[in-house]
């Protein structure tokens, strides 16, 4: 029985090992694919340890919740610079992150068209989304649902005198 029990401890060991090598190179390709997508390879590295360090989230997840983000908008910096609010919003909301990420590149589109500079945007977008979680505090919207209607109301709010942060608060 001693044997048996440490054969089991020691194959249980090697499959947390394998588990563990098999998750960093699905995370190192990831962040690679990103980097490369983005035309800066040297950024590996950065994107890789920016992602494992959200709060509440594995490197994999952060970097699945990035790569919608780039998908809706090819702003890796900006979506670097929104990852750890994200997160944070996310959990705050129970919204799935990789939805959330989603719904906010499709909302950067339209401030990106009335607000120039990089970092204004961002701040914003970031009231925006916060704006939108309270809203989903109080039941009146999902946050998860704004993937898809925030973006249709991000586009046509760009239409309406004051600009789109204007309109949709």
């Amino acid at each position: 029985l001693g044997k048996s029990a440490a054969t089991v401890a020691a194959l249980g060991g090697t499959a947390l090992v394998a588990q563990s090598i098999h998750r960093q190179t699905r995370e190192q390709a990831a962040a690679t694919r990103l980097a490369n997508q983005a035309g800066t390879p040297e950024k590996r590295d950065e994107i890789l340890r920016q992602a494992q360090g959200v709060r509440g989230f594995t490197g994999e997840q952060s970097l699945e919740m990035l790569s919608a983000f780039v998908e809706k908008t090819g702003d890796l910096q900006s979506g670097l610079g929104m990852m750890r609010e994200l997160g944070d919003l996310a959990l705050a909301t129970g919204t799935d992150f990789t939805e959330l990420g989603r719904a906010a590149g499709a909302m950067l589109n339209p401030l990106s068209d009335s607000i120039k500079d990089p970092k204004e945007r961002l701040e914003a977008l970031k009231r925006t989304l916060l704006m939108f979680g309270g809203a989903g505090a109080i039941g009146t919207i999902e946050l998860s649902s704004m993937a898809t209607e925030g973006a249709a109301f991000a586009a046509q709010a760009s239409k309406f005198q004051g600009g789109p942060e204007q309109t949709m608060k």
